[in-house]
């Protein structure tokens, strides 16, 4: 929905314009730029001082509805220059009761704007708008008191409390002063107000209304001018600083990062010496290509083979486990050459554990070939026994085979086998064995698909197959 006013133009060539940018994707709001003109629009555009924009589209693109509402923000009250989806619009906006507010299409904009995936920003000067042809309202009431209600409203369903500054900062510092100076000075159209009784019942606790607005209205007109103007200018001013301290803090952060990746990268280094010399200490060779991240958590290094190129992102936990609660046992973890595992990845062994050659591990990954306590045959755990001391279950063996993909959030159980060439989807739980070149999937995890060399192909199947 795109409502033109009768005083304001839409350009030649803008309707196309807007088409091509909107016509391959859904947007909430887009926002059309525009200008100001006295008496001829064309002159008026011709005299515009065009800003050349990095993006070569002309476009922004916006997926956070708070910046993309900070960012135009006092112009979302400018009908003309706001497209509004309105499917998107809340239903229970009550538009009858707000016509007389004098904000209700910002009700609408910012309705959408919300509730959308995505709004844009044409950069390009779509609508021109005529310049002192209205009037005859309480700009106070509408910007000053209504506005407000309506920020108030949109705080509820998610605009943040930035833009909500934002807004009461343009209105408060400049665009209120601006307005009242005019009136005294006889030159507005609009009706007079009592601007401080008025604006100082919702705008008391705000150091701008204080600052700027009520010495404006208090002033003679040529003080209230000067006030104006000169704040306006410290008010820009100590924005420039803040952002220049936030440039710097940004810089000097930076500079941070780049020094804790340097420290981060020379621990890495240092650890994995000392861990590839324990490495040869009990396998008699050094491991090509090792690189584990230093939180790795690694027990019983003497009961490991680990091949070349073996890769551990944060947080590994790998335990071959010798001694539990007065029980001796024999373990041995087999890693083969070419191993990633990406972080939190638990492997644990009281008897034997594989991995093969390439085998690619996403995160939070849990395999173990034992339990805490005996749940079949003769002898069983009691439930009144305390889980933590209750004996490993230590006859059964893991085994991964080459070139397996394992996704985030597996569990593989003791006994099991996995083929080479599979791939285990995330979140499944595996129990039980898994022929080579299979996909599965579910807890517990079946077959889902299966390669078929002849075709070359991944056929999928039932789930009961």
């Amino acid at each position: 929905m795109l409502l033109i006013g009768d005083d304001d133009v839409l350009l030649p060539g803008a309707l196309s314009l807007i088409i091509s940018h909107i016509i391959s994707d859904d947007y909430g709001i887009v926002y059309l730029n525009s200008y100001a003109f006295k008496n001829n629009y064309i002159e008026g555009l011709e005299s515009k001082k065009f800003k050349k924009n990095k993006n070569k589209y002309n476009m922004s693109v916006y997926k956070n509805y708070n910046e993309f509402i900070y960012d135009i923000n006092l112009m979302h009250t400018f009908i003309s220059g706001n497209i509004i989806n309105k499917e998107l619009v809340d239903k229970d906006i009550d538009s009858e009761n707000l016509f007389s507010s004098g904000v209700i299409q910002f009700y609408w904009i910012i309705s959408a704007a919300l509730n959308a995936k995505k709004n844009l920003h044409i950069h390009d000067y779509c609508v021109a708008a005529k310049a002192e042809n209205t009037g005859g309202y309480s700009v106070c009431s509408v910007f000053g008191v209504h506005l407000i209600t309506a920020l108030e409203y949109f705080k509820g369903k998610g605009l943040s409390d930035r833009v909500d500054r934002k807004f009461r900062k343009i209105i408060l510092g400049d665009f209120l002063p601006l307005f009242i100076v005019r009136q005294k000075s006889n030159k507005g159209k609009f009706s007079n107000d009592d601007f401080l009784k008025l604006l100082r019942p919702i705008h008391n606790k705000n150091l701008y209304f204080w600052l700027v607005t009520v010495p404006v209205i208090k002033l003679p007109v040529a003080l209230a001018n000067f006030w104006h103007r000169k704040t306006v200018k410290i008010i820009k001013l100590i924005d420039k600083v803040f952002d220049n301290k936030k440039k710097q803090h940004k810089k000097e952060n930076g500079f941070f990062l780049k020094l804790k990746g340097k420290f981060d990268k020379r621990i890495r280094k240092i650890y994995n010496f000392w861990l590839n010399r324990s490495i040869r200490k009990f396998q008699g060779r050094s491991c090509k290509g090792l690189l584990v991240h230093p939180s790795a958590k690694i027990t019983g290094l003497a009961h490991m083979k680990i091949g070349d190129n073996f890769v551990a992102g944060e947080h590994l936990r790998l335990e071959a486990i010798s001694r539990y609660d007065g029980c001796r046992y024999a373990p041995e973890i087999v890693i083969k050459n070419n191993v990633c595992l990406n972080d939190f990845v638990h492997i644990g062994a009281v008897n034997y554990v594989e991995i093969g050659n390439d085998v690619l591990m996403a995160s939070k990954i849990y395999i173990s070939d034992h339990n805490h306590g005996t749940y079949s045959g003769r002898m069983q755990s009691d439930p009144a026994e305390v889980p933590s001391v209750r004996l490993l279950t230590s006859n059964k063996q893991v085994i991964i085979g080459d070139r397996v993909w394992i996704g985030e959030f597996v569990s593989i159980l003791p006994g099991v086998t996995i083929g080479e060439g599979s791939i285990v989807a995330a979140n499944a739980v595996v129990t039980k064995d898994v022929p080579p070149g299979c996909i599965v999937a579910g807890a517990p995890a079946r077959i889902v698909k299966r390669y078929d060399p002849a075709t070359a192909q991944w056929c999928g199947l039932s789930v009961a197959g």
